[in-house]
C-alpha cells in the first residue's frame, strides 16, 4: 500500500512528522496520514488528519487507512487531485467499496496489472 502512490504517479497521503512538522500548514495535505516511529516495526504510530484536525492514533496502517476512508466519506469530503488516484484505488480496489464517479485511467491501469478488473 505504501507504494501505490509511486506506482501511480502520485505524491503520498502518509508523511513523516518530520515532513510535517516542516510544512507548516496542512491544508494541501488534507486528508492524511501522519507517521511516528521507527518504519516497519511495532513502534510506528499513525495520525489520521482532516481539515486541520488530528481524528485518532493508532499503530497499525491498515486500521488508519480504514479511518481515514472513513473520515472522508462521513465529513462528506473531496479525494485531494494530488493523490486522488491512491484514494480511488484503495476504494475501488483494496475496499471494493463502489460509486458513481468516473474512472481515473492510471487506476484502471494498475488495477489491471494486479489482476483486478473494475466493473
Amino acid at each position: 500500500m505504501l507504494s501505490l502512490p509511486y506506482h501511480l504517479g502520485e505524491k503520498t497521503p502518509i508523511i513523516s512528522r518530520e515532513e510535517f512538522d516542516e510544512k507548516d500548514k496542512i491544508a494541501k495535505l488534507n486528508p492524511c496520514l501522519i507517521k511516528e516511529g521507527v518504519p516497519y516495526t511495532d513502534n510506528e504510530l499513525y495520525d489520521i488528519m482532516m481539515d486541520n484536525t488530528k481524528i485518532t492514533t493508532t499503530d497499525s496502517l491498515s486500521t488508519a487507512m480504514k479511518v481515514l476512508m472513513g473520515t472522508v466519506y462521513v465529513f462528506n469530503g473531496a479525494y485531494p487531485k494530488a493523490n486522488s488516484g491512491f484514494f480511488t484505488f484503495v476504494q475501488k480496489i483494496i475496499m471494493n467499496l463502489q460509486d458513481r464517479q468516473p474512472r481515473i485511467n492510471k487506476v484502471v491501469v494498475l488495477a489491471g496489472k494486479v489482476g483486478k478488473t473494475l466493473p
